[in-house]
């Protein structure tokens, strides 16, 4: 079978649930279900001491759990710009550009929402001789809605465990969820 046809399979099959109906029984609201979308994006911006961090961000959901406090997993699509604030100008402190794609595991309470991330990252280095690399990067993030989901406070933090790639802060973030 030719990549085309695998493609077409796929589509053929991720379309039919898009348009498929559930049964709103007690049973099936406990129950995770199949439900790709894009769950919002934001544009981020963190600091804490001598680290800075921007970024912008696609949540796509593709499994959901449809309770009082909803749990989702999905892909995360996202641009990452941080540097460490150094004397004298940058050196191997950044800046850095992490282009990532991560697995995601959001838990959704009222105003507080908190997100597990693993994933690649294709790590650059804007300011130095360093080779570009791909990383593993792990990463947690904690969220206070202030103005629905479209504002909020943000604590985030990311790691690849190698000297250089890690940084932590607190925050603002503007986008939009559902």
């Amino acid at each position: 079978m030719t990549l085309p046809k695998y493609f077409l399979i796929l589509l053929m099959f991720l379309s039919s649930n898009s348009f498929g109906q559930s049964d709103s029984t007690e049973s099936n609201m406990e129950r995770f279900q199949f439900t790709p979308r894009v769950a919002g994006g934001q544009i981020e911006a963190t600091t804490l001491l001598y680290v800075l961090e921007v970024g912008g961000l696609v949540d796509l959901d593709f499994i959901t759990e449809a309770i009082e406090n909803p749990k989702s997993f999905g892909l995360r699509l996202g641009v990452e710009y941080y540097s460490y604030l150094e004397a004298g100008g940058p050196t191997g402190g950044g800046p850095f550009t992490d282009y990532c794609l991560y697995g995601r595991h959001t838990i959704r309470m009222n105003d507080f929402w908190f997100t597990i991330l693993g994933g690649l990252a294709y790590h650059t280095y804007d300011a130095t001789y360093y080779d570009d690399k791909v990383l593993f990067r792990a990463g947690l993030e904690f969220k206070y809605n202030l103005l629905g989901n479209e504002a909020g406070l943000l604590l985030k933090g990311s790691t690849s465990f190698q000297e250089q790639t890690s940084y932590f802060g607190f925050g603002i973030f503007f986008g939009y969820f559902q």
